[in-house]
């Protein structure tokens, strides 16, 4: 965990805008692109902020929102493998959109996975926060030249625990998604070691198909389970069982199974951005509702002592 820390912790200096379109991105800065930060909410007096990393072609490109991963007690939008794989899909023709959401486990010690409550809280205000970016930039989306049917969300960890939920509460109907318009649906997901969180049993989703889902996880994660847990009829489903209900109903996706790697796939979204690009291409630009499940030995991609560690350590 203290060389993850060590990572989040190396965050490049907020640059902050007095409103959208005074400062275009697309400059170099300390080895990323210059993003424009505006804020898109306040919340339990805190206010949260998006760092938006423009294209040269940005009124023809698709968006992705990205929630950074900390285990809801840590972590920042604009740490530096953020702002890196931010400003990789910004040379390639991709809007990025790096936001801020509270973090509802800060400070607390001691949670491990039967904490349900205390977990399931945390999850809910980061969707929460999710869907108030997306307002945001639905309300905006004239000046800001965004294509609202082309809205990918990607997450790494405790983010991609929340945008596989927000995925999941919009196809269930679930009034947390009420703020969002009717007939509104993300384009993708991208999930770097996710899962989902249900009340009633086994992973279903009842009112709508589920988007087109990228689901990379190693198969010796320990802190989101590669499989999931139940508790009692509460379910962590992790990426191996969403996968299940995927190819068992003909839900488009990308499974990415990393052999033998732990949690240390949740932060290497910079190693495989080449991956993220392709499922934009295919699933998001272009209409793909293909199949793919691979088991992968990446040399890349090395195990290390936080990505093998268990969710207790994290607290």
């Amino acid at each position: 965990m203290s060389r993850r820390l060590a990572i989040i912790l190396l965050a490049l200096t907020q640059v902050f805008s007095p409103g959208w379109g005074q400062m275009r991105s697309g400059q170099d800065f300390k080895g990323g692109i210059r993003p424009t930060t505006v804020q898109f909410a306040v919340k339990d007096s805190v206010s949260l902020m998006m760092d938006i990393y423009e294209p040269e072609n940005g009124k023809d490109a698709p968006t992705v929102i990205f929630m950074f991963g900390g285990g809801f007690k840590g972590g920042r939008r604009n740490g530096f493998g953020e702002t890196a794989w931010c400003s990789t899909l910004c040379r390639n023709g991709i809007r990025a959109v790096a936001i801020d959401y509270r973090l509802g486990l800060k400070d607390m010690h001691g949670i491990n996975l039967k904490s349900v409550g205390l977990l399931h809280n945390a999850i809910t205000i980061a969707v929460e926060d999710l869907y108030s970016a997306t307002v945001f930039l639905i309300e905006n989306r004239e000046s800001m030249g965004i294509d609202t049917s082309r809205l990918v969300i990607a997450g790494s960890s405790a983010g991609a625990l929340s945008v596989l939920q927000a995925e999941y509460e919009i196809c269930n109907g679930h009034d947390i998604a009420g703020v969002l318009p009717s007939d509104f649906n993300y384009a993708g997901v991208m999930s770097f070691s996710g899962a989902v969180f249900t009340k009633d049993g086994r992973l279903r989703y009842r009112e709508k198909d589920p988007c087109p889902h990228l689901m990379l996880h190693g198969t010796a994660d320990h802190i989101v389970l590669y499989k999931g847990i139940k508790v009692f009829r509460q379910n962590f489903t992790g990426t191996h069982r969403i996968a299940k209900v995927f190819k068992k109903n003909g839900y488009p996706c990308v499974i990415m199974r990393f052999d033998g790697n732990g949690h240390e796939v949740a932060s290497a979204y910079n190693t495989l951005s080449d991956e993220c690009i392709d499922f934009i291409s295919k699933y998001v630009n272009g209409s793909s509702k293909a199949q793919s499940d691979a088991l992968i030995s990446d040399p890349a991609i090395r195990p290390s002592e936080w990505g093998r560690g268990n969710f207790s350590r994290l607290y």
